[in-house]
C-alpha cells in the first residue's frame, strides 16, 4: 500500500502521554482565510496571518493554526499551537527523503504554504523534501527542522509522500531563541 498523496498541512503532534498540546487565541487579520493546520507569523499590529513561504517574516512565526478561519468570519479569533518546541507531522510532496540520515537535524522549506482546502477548511501546505540542507541562513527560507518519520500506521519512509515529523527553527520562531523584534 502507498503513502496516499493528500496534505494537511502541519498537524500538531500529541505528546507521549496523548495529551493535546498548548493553543492559545490569537486576532487574525481582517478578510484573511485560514485553513487548520497553516504555519502562521505575528504581524506587527499584533494579528496573525498565514505565512506564505517568503523571506517577509520568517523570523516572526508563531506556530500552526489549531482552528480555521474564512474571510467573512466577524470573530476574529483563532487558535494557535505558538509553543516554540512544539513537533508537527507533515507530508512530504515528493520520496526525496527516504532514509534517517536526509531527514533529522536537516532544515527544509515549505510548499504551497498559502493554500487550503476550502471545503474542509484546512491547509495543503507540505514539506519541500528535496529542499533539506544542513545550513539554515539568512539567504534560505529552510524554517523547517526534521525530527524523525512520522509512527503512523502505513507510514512508509521509502515511499513518495511521506508523513514526517519537524518543529519550526527556533530561530525562525518569534517565541524561540532568536533576538527578533515585533
Amino acid at each position: 500500500m502507498a503513502n496516499p498523496n493528500a496534505p494537511f498541512g502541519f498537524r500538531v503532534e500529541r505528546n507521549a502521554n496523548g495529551d493535546h498540546p498548548r493553543v492559545r487565541p490569537y486576532t487574525a487579520t481582517a478578510s484573511v482565510a485560514i485553513g487548520s493546520g497553516a504555519v502562521l507569523n505575528l504581524n506587527a499590529d499584533g494579528t496573525v496571518s498565514v505565512w506564505g513561504g517568503t523571506n517577509l517574516n520568517r523570523s516572526k512565526l508563531i506556530g500552526t493554526a489549531a482552528t480555521p478561519m474564512t474571510t467573512t468570519a466577524t470573530d476574529r479569533t483563532v487558535f494557535v499551537y505558538d509553543n516554540p518546541g512544539e513537533e508537527f507531522v507533515v507530508q512530504c510532496d515528493d520520496k526525496s527523503v527516504t532514509n534517517i540520515n536526509g531527514l533529522i537535524g536537516r532544515f527544509f522549506t515549505g510548499v504551497s504554504m498559502t493554500s487550503r482546502n476550502s471545503t474542509l477548511n484546512q491547509s495543503i501546505s507540505a514539506l519541500d523534501a528535496s529542499s533539506g540542507t544542513s545550513v539554515n541562513n539568512s539567504t534560505t527560507l529552510a524554517v523547517f527542522q526534521g525530527i524523525r518519520f512520522s509512527g503512523e500506521v502505513a507510514n512508509i519512509a521509502t515511499q513518495s509522500f511521506v508523513r514526517v515529523v519537524v518543529r519550526i527553527n527556533p530561530t525562525n520562531h518569534i517565541l524561540g531563541t532568536a533576538a527578533t523584534g515585533v
